[in-house]
């Protein structure tokens, strides 16, 4: 095991001794900063001794920010911390954090207790919950059933010296961003489906000597389970017949120390439910759990909360109903959200 292995479980161990012995509602923000946040920040290779390149208090605007993270005396990184007692649920610490850094033009941001660990790309054209690049909470990592230590060192090394530098940070960004916008149009286009896509493979099955109505195909369409695969051209050759879609869906999923493999993304909600069972999480006396407004994600009897019935009902192994009937980002969004809803890190769950 590497010396940030160690040092991150050391850190993870530290916060949950605070908070067993009470000690993190008496922490003052630069009593969290000295114990926790700059520990953060030298596992990604921050020198925190060095005012060069680590810059306490600094005015990158007419504002102060608690860290400013700088490479050859600009800062790339703005650090907003805050006590570890603070669990970062309020709107407007983000919004500071994200103003602060938009307003200096750095694209990268962290608002962290210590313990929760937040980066956020503030100049991303999206509402402020949506310029979250990723997260964790180093209370989790070295639990049975929590984060990976891997996986906290992978997320911390993000804004590291070398990754901003190397431009790794932006990378993973647009793979992440850019990729799920592409994934969400498409899903969209088929989910729907659209007027146009579906008339386009009408005209397409019927150059192959077949006939469909438009609800016909229309319904068809809103079966796929779709994957969107990306590749890459060469400039000066001409193209390929691309394979834009595939009716697979993810091949497989993990929950803490739990791998099951999957064929269709429905199965990543439900097996998430099953493992929330369990856990003895998920049960009657918790349902129905909302889906919206009208409906229902789980229920004791196959209905929403309007009175109409589940479109897809998958019934569980103790009886309760789920509601499938979604595409693959929502299948995958509202597992997450369950094990949020049970005290669980949403990060916890990953797909493939």
């Amino acid at each position: 095991m590497t010396t940030s292995e160690d040092r991150i479980l050391e850190l993870a161990e530290k916060i949950r001794r605070f908070r067993a012995e009470g000690a993190d509602k008496t922490l003052s923000e630069r009593d969290t900063n000295v114990l926790l946040v700059e520990e953060l920040l030298e596992i990604a290779d921050w020198p925190t001794k060095d005012p060069s390149q680590v810059s306490r208090e600094d005015y990158p605007t007419e504002r102060p920010v608690d860290y400013s993270l700088k490479i050859g005396g600009t800062p790339v990184v703005l650090v907003e911390s805050k006590r570890l007692a603070n669990r970062l649920t309020s709107r407007k610490h983000l919004e500071q954090a994200l103003s602060y850094a938009s307003s200096a033009g750095i694209r990268w941001c962290v608002l962290t207790n210590g313990s929760v660990f937040r980066i956020y790309n503030s100049l991303a054209p999206e509402v402020a919950t949506k310029k979250l690049l990723d997260e964790l909470d180093l209370g989790e990592v070295g639990q049975p059933e929590g984060i990976p230590v891997d996986r906290a060192l992978q997320v911390i090394r993000l804004i590291s010296p070398q990754s901003v530098e190397s431009g790794e940070i932006d990378r993973v960004w647009d793979e992440q961003y850019t990729g799920a916008k592409i994934r969400e149009t498409v899903v969209d286009l088929w989910s729907g489906p659209d007027s146009d896509l579906v008339n386009l493979v009408r005209r397409r099955i019927m150059e192959r000597g077949h006939r469909l109505t438009k609800n016909e195909t229309a319904r068809w369409l809103s079966t796929l389970d779709i994957k969107v695969r990306s590749g890459s051209l060469r400039p000066g050759k001409p193209a390929k017949p691309a394979q834009r879609v595939s009716k697979t869906g993810p091949s497989k999923m993990r929950i803490g120390t739990q791998s099951a493999e999957v064929k269709y993304s429905n199965e990543v909600l439900v097996n998430t439910a099953e493992w929330l069972i369990q856990q003895g999480k998920l049960s009657a006396g918790e349902c129905p759990i909302p889906l919206g407004r009208k409906r229902n994600l789980v229920s004791r009897e196959p209905k929403h909360r309007d009175g109409h019935a589940l479109r897809a009902p998958k019934r569980l192994s103790n009886g309760l109903w789920l509601e499938v009937n979604m595409n693959s980002r929502d299948c995958i969004r509202h597992a997450r959200r369950l094990l949020q809803r049970f005290g669980y890190s949403a990060d916890m769950l990953e797909v493939e």
